[in-house]
C-alpha cells in the first residue's frame, strides 16, 4: 500500500479529505485519512461480492419466470459487478488524488469531470440494467 510507504513523510501533512466539484482540494485532515477510503472500499466490494452470491434473491423488476430466469439472473450478477468496478474505481481515483495533492501542492487539472462520470454512471448503470429486466419480462 502507497501511503504505508511514506507514513513517516506524511506525519506533518495536512491531506485533502473533500474536493470540490472541479476537483480542487477544499477540506483537510491527517495522514490516517489515507487509510479509511481503501478500508470502506474494501468493505463496501466484499458485501457486494457476497450479496452477487444471492442473485436469486434479488428484487427483480418482472416477475421471474421459467422463459426469463436465466436472463433475469444473468444480467443481476452483471449488474452488481459493473457497480463493484465502478465504485472501486472511484475509491481509488479519490485516494490517488488525494496522495498527488499532498506530494504535488496542487490538484490534478480537469480531475473533476471524471468524478462526475463516475457519479453519473453510477446511477445510469442500475438504470440500464434494470431496463433490459424489464424487457425480458413473460406475459
Amino acid at each position: 500500500m502507497y501511503p504505508l510507504l511514506y507514513w513517516n513523510e506524511l506525519a506533518d501533512t495536512a491531506i485533502p479529505i473533500h474536493f470540490d466539484i472541479r476537483g480542487t482540494a477544499d477540506g483537510w485532515g491527517g495522514r490516517s485519512y489515507l487509510l479509511i477510503l481503501p478500508i470502506v472500499a474494501a468493505v463496501l466490494f466484499t458485501g457486494l461480492s457476497i450479496s452477487e452470491k444471492y442473485y436469486k434473491k434479488f428484487n427483480y423488476p418482472v416477475k421471474v419466470s421459467d422463459h426469463n430466469r436465466n436472463t433475469l439472473y444473468r444480467l443481476g450478477v452483471r449488474m452488481m459487478r459493473h457497480i463493484k468496478l465502478e465504485i472501486t474505481v472511484m475509491f481509488a481515483c479519490i485516494n490517488n488524488l488525494s496522495l498527488f495533492t499532498v506530494f504535488h501542492g496542487h490538484s490534478v487539472t480537469g480531475v473533476g469531470l471524471v468524478f462526475q462520470v463516475l457519479i453519473v454512471l453510477l446511477f445510469v448503470t442500475p438504470l440500464y440494467f434494470i431496463l433490459r429486466m424489464a424487457g425480458s419480462r413473460c406475459d
